[in-house]
C-alpha cells in the first residue's frame, strides 16, 4: 500500500502564497498620504494638469531604499534596481522637462523609494501554468511623489508590482523588478507628455484624404488642378472609382 505523499499539498500551498496579492509599505516617505485613492491595485494621486503644466524643470532625487521585511534579494541587488530606477525616471522625464542636476528653487523634486524588492521564483516559473497565474512572479513595491518649488504635492504613488506573466525570462531573477521599473518609467513619461485631444475618425478621414490629393498633385508632370467638392483621386493620378458598365439594351422574351 503506497502511503499518502504531501508533495502535491505543498506544492499547492506554495502556489497559493506566492499567488497572493500584496499591498506596498507606506514608509513615511510622502509629504502627506491623505490625497491618495485605490488605483488598480494601488493608490495614486494626481493633482490639476494646470498646475502640472507649470513645471518647467525637474530634479530626480537618488532613489532611496526603505525595504521591508518581505524582500528576498541582497543589498547589492537592491542598489543596483535603485540605480537602474533613477536612471529610467530621468529618461522619461527629459524629452518633456529639463531635468536639472541638483536642488533648485525653481524646479518640482521627485522623490522616490523603493519599499520592496522581489525576485522571481524560478521553480513556480517553469510551469506555463504558474508563470500565467503569476504563482512565481517576482517585483518591486514603490514610494514616489512629485512636489512643487513650494512643496506642495502636484502627483504621489504608493504600489506593489509584479513581473510581465507573458515573458519568458524564467532564469533571470531580476528580470520581474525591472519589469516594474520600466512601468514606473511609463507612468511618469505619461505624467509629463502633452495631452493632446484625439481626432475622430471623421477628422482623420478627412486628413487622409488631404495626404492623397497633396502627394497626387506633387507626382511628376502632374498638374495642379481645383477638384470639385467629394472629389477623390488616387495617389497614380487614377480615379479609383469602380466604372459602370453601361446597361444594354433589354431583348423581349420570345413566348
Amino acid at each position: 500500500m503506497k502511503r499518502p505523499t504531501l508533495l502535491p499539498f505543498a506544492v499547492a500551498m506554495l502556489l497559493f502564497v506566492a499567488g497572493c496579492k500584496t499591498s506596498a509599505t507606506r514608509t513615511g516617505l510622502l509629504s502627506t498620504y491623505d490625497h491618495l485613492e485605490p488605483v488598480n491595485g494601488g493608490h495614486a494621486y494626481q493633482a490639476d494638469p494646470v498646475a502640472l503644466a507649470a513645471v518647467r524643470a525637474v530634479y530626480v532625487e537618488p532613489v532611496e531604499l526603505r525595504l521591508d521585511s518581505k524582500g528576498n534579494v541582497t543589498d547589492e541587488q537592491a542598489r543596483l534596481l535603485a540605480g537602474e530606477l533613477h536612471r529610467a525616471l530621468i529618461e522619461a522625464i527629459q524629452p518633456h522637462r529639463t531635468v536639472v542636476s541638483s536642488p533648485s528653487p525653481e524646479a518640482a523634486r521627485l522623490r522616490v523609494a523603493l519599499t520592496r524588492v522581489r525576485k522571481g521564483v524560478w521553480l513556480l516559473n517553469l510551469h506555463p501554468g504558474a508563470k500565467v497565474m503569476g504563482s512565481g512572479l517576482g517585483g518591486a513595491a514603490i514610494e514616489a511623489e512629485l512636489v512643487d518649488a513650494s512643496g506642495r504635492q502636484l502627483w504621489a504613488l504608493v504600489e506593489m508590482r509584479k513581473g510581465n506573466q507573458m515573458e519568458v525570462d524564467t532564469f533571470d531573477e531580476l528580470d520581474d523588478p525591472r519589469d516594474a521599473i520600466e512601468h514606473w518609467k511609463d507612468v511618469v513619461a505619461a505624467l509629463f507628455a502633452p495631452h493632446e485631444p484625439r481626432p475622430s475618425w471623421r477628422g482623420r478621414t478627412a486628413d487622409r484624404a488631404r495626404l492623397v490629393r497633396s502627394d497626387w498633385q506633387r507626382a511628376p508632370g502632374r498638374e495642379t488642378a481645383p477638384m470639385s467638392a467629394g472629389e477623390i483621386v488616387a495617389p497614380n493620378g487614377k480615379d479609383p472609382r469602380p466604372v459602370r458598365p453601361r446597361a444594354s439594351p433589354s431583348v423581349p422574351r420570345r413566348q
